[in-house]
C-alpha cells in the first residue's frame, strides 16, 4: 500500500490500512470490536471486514495523547469484497504552548491583541502579561507569528525545543 508492505495473517476478505497520525498503541475496532493496535508508525491492519456493506471503524479517543487532534473517532467504509483500502482516521499532530510574547521595549504585548502564524488564518487572542495559547507548532524549526495590537503590529519567531511536551509553557519571545 502506498509503496510500501505489510506484514499480516492470511487475508481471504475485505480488510482495511488504517492510519491513526503517528501514534503508536491506538486501539482499532471494528463495527464496535476491538481488532488491532496501531504499530510504531501508527498503522493497523483490519481484517475480516464485510463487503460491500458498510463497515464502521474506530479507535479509542483516549489513546490519542494531547498533541492529537480529530473531529470524530471513527470512519465510516464500504470495501469491495476481497479489497483492502487505506482508511485515514483524520487523525493530526499539532504542538501546543501558551507562550508569552513581549515587546521590544520589555513590556508583554498587551491583552486584545491578536496572533496569527504566517500563512494561516486561524487567529489567537493574547490574554494578560502578553500570554497567548497557540497550536500548530512544529518542532525543529522557527514559527514566525505576527501580532496586531491595534495600530501596531510585531512579528516574533517561536522556538520549539526537541523534547517540548504539547500543553506546556514557552518563552518570553521578543516582538519586534
Amino acid at each position: 500500500v502506498e509503496g510500501a508492505w505489510r506484514a499480516s495473517r492470511y487475508l481471504d476478505s475485505s480488510f482495511a490500512i488504517v492510519k491513526a497520525a503517528d501514534f503508536p498503541g491506538v486501539q482499532i475496532y471494528a463495527n464496535s470490536q476491538l481488532v488491532a493496535k496501531t504499530d510504531a508508525n501508527g498503522e493497523a491492519i483490519v481484517p475480516r471486514l464485510t463487503g460491500f456493506l458498510p463497515g464502521r471503524l474506530a479507535f479509542e479517543a483516549e489513546d490519542i495523547p494531547l498533541e492529537g487532534v480529530f473531529r470524530e473517532n471513527f470512519r465510516t467504509v464500504k470495501i469491495p469484497t476481497r479489497m483492502g483500502a487505506l482508511v485515514d482516521l483524520g487523525i493530526r499532530r499539532l504542538i501546543s504552548a501558551t507562550v508569552t510574547l513581549q515587546r521590544a521595549d520589555g513590556r508583554r504585548v498587551p491583552a486584545g491583541s491578536i496572533a496569527r502564524f504566517e500563512g494561516a488564518t486561524e487567529e489567537f487572542p493574547v490574554a494578560r502579561a502578553g500570554r497567548v495559547y497557540v497550536s500548530g507548532l512544529q518542532r525543529g524549526k522557527p514559527n514566525p507569528v505576527s501580532v496586531k495590537m491595534g495600530e501596531a503590529s510585531c512579528r516574533a519567531s517561536i522556538e520549539v525545543p526537541a523534547d517540548f511536551a504539547s500543553g506546556a509553557s514557552l518563552g518570553p519571545f521578543t516582538c519586534n
